[in-house]
């Protein structure tokens, strides 16, 4: 039987400080996609420009959060590092399935807003979605609902 040392876990308002910072960094490269495809394309431009994003987005975090750094440049700043539940690095597949909850709960804000409309569902869709990822408040520890989906942790060092 594996003993589970306690982890130094990130709280929320680190996690958010550097999710803010990547997110800075992910708006400001997905607007020069856009803007470049929208230009090009017209609207199924801006479509393709969405999921472009999305895609460089996963390879970003998953691939960063499955390296030798077990972060992304927000993560770094803010020295928190991914980890599995016992501590150990992730792997590539373990960090992908924890980016796709992610993003696929951005894109399901986005995807309610766009082609369903109906604005009562948006607002419950986009409360559901900021409770997933406020759980890392409540946790022991300290996981958002896509940390459990895919058995990792944030770790503060």
């Amino acid at each position: 039987m594996k003993t589970i040392l306690p982890l130094p876990y990130a709280s929320l308002w680190r996690r958010a400080a550097a999710s803010t910072f990547d997110g800075g960094l992910g708006v400001t490269i997905s607007l020069g996609i856009a803007f470049i495809f929208g230009v090009v394309f017209g609207t199924p431009g801006l479509y393709f420009a969405v999921a472009l994003s999305a895609l460089l987005w996963w390879l970003y975090s998953a691939g960063l959060e499955s390296s030798g750094l077990q972060t992304t440049l927000g993560g770094r700043i803010f020295s928190l590092r991914v980890a599995s539940i016992e501590g150990a690095r992730v792997g590539f597949w373990r960090a992908s399935l924890r980016q796709g909850a992610r993003i696929g709960a951005v894109l399901t804000i986005l995807a309610v807003e766009e082609f369903v409309g109906e604005r009562s569902l948006s607002v419950v869709v986009t409360a559901l979605v900021v409770i997933g990822f406020a759980m890392a408040a409540a946790m022991p520890r300290r996981q958002a609902l896509f940390d459990l989906a895919s058995k990792t942790v944030v770790t503060q060092h």
